[in-house]
């Protein structure tokens, strides 16, 4: 399947393992709570920076640097003759985990990340799991003061990955396992390995499960 032709401060997200495939029929009724509290305050507003067409992938203008440097290199493998899929998934895997856990960035509690990188229909119960757990405690940035210390990964390392197959409503797809560790700017006791399940929609990789230790 590697080839297809076409174009302690902080809180341990132990608590957000989760496998997005079991999420699918969860609700999210305290994020959207909390959103309309929020709709009518003024927010940092966002630019994209960048993207890659046909793929429905972009780039934040307040992304960082190794984020930058990853959806680079996915933008030079999803825009070849020939997409390698192996490649394509731990280039994904590290931008997945680079966004979720680069809390710095993000405006406030409610400044979901990672929504392009998971499976379809999972949005609502992926937000609603991370604003009850680590995203919980994001003090708001609307003004750019605040003072909280967040973390910031500043690289990620693919130790292996393999095909798998894996069963999302009712479909069984191929994807691949990718394991990997990540460090940050400063350690404030966030999770720092994981293994992330992709599996392959048509043409696209898309994110549905997540382990931690």
């Amino acid at each position: 399947m590697k080839k297809s032709k076409g174009k302690k401060a902080g809180m341990s997200s132990k608590y957000i393992t989760f496998a997005l495939i079991v999420m699918l029929a969860l609700g999210g009724s305290a994020y959207f709570i909390h959103n309309i509290l929020q709709e009518d305050a003024p927010v940092n507003k966002v630019e994209i920076a960048k993207e890659i067409k046909d793929w429905g992938y972009t780039l934040d203008d307040r992304d960082s640097a190794v984020m930058k440097t990853y959806f680079n290199e996915l933008n030079d493998v999803l825009t070849k003759e020939e997409v390698d899929y192996e490649t394509y998934a731990k280039i994904l895997s590290k931008l997945y985990i680079v966004d979720l856990y680069t809390l710095n960035n993000k405006i406030n509690a409610s400044d979901m990340p990672c929504l392009e990188y998971i499976y379809p229909g999972t949005e609502t119960s992926f937000k609603n799991n991370l604003f009850s757990t680590m995203y919980r405690s994001i003090e708001d940035n609307k003004d750019k003061k605040r003072k909280q210390k967040l973390p910031i990964v500043l690289d990620v390392e693919v130790l292996g990955s393999k095909e798998v197959e894996t069963k999302v409503k009712d479909k069984e797809l191929s994807g691949y396992e990718v394991s990997l560790k990540w460090t940050y700017q400063e350690d404030l006791g966030y999770d720092q390995e994981a293994i992330i399940t992709v599996v392959k929609l048509d043409k696209k990789l898309y994110v549905v499960i997540q382990k931690v230790d």
